[in-house]
């Protein structure tokens, strides 16, 4: 039902990071107070929500590079 824009498209995307920055928040919170929790369940959840803000930084990059192309060029 691909009804939605890009701007949906983005925004839901951002949504994910900030679940996993959450996600692995929570779980490191836990670890630190001493649950059960195994620290390579910690340590993953750590390392997708790197990679996930990782990748948001560089599709940002991307985008500004491609709006400044855009607006630089000759009509």
């Amino acid at each position: 039902t691909g009804a939605g824009g890009f701007g949906d498209l983005l925004a839901a995307g951002l949504r994910q990071v900030d679940a996993k920055v959450a996600t692995a928040d929570k779980l490191m919170q836990a670890f630190a107070e001493g649950d059960a929790i195994p620290i390579h369940q910690v340590t993953l959840a750590l390392e997708q929500a790197r990679l996930a803000v990782e990748m948001t930084v560089q599709v940002r990059a991307r985008l500004v590079e491609t709006y400044r192309d855009f607006m630089n060029m000759q009509l």
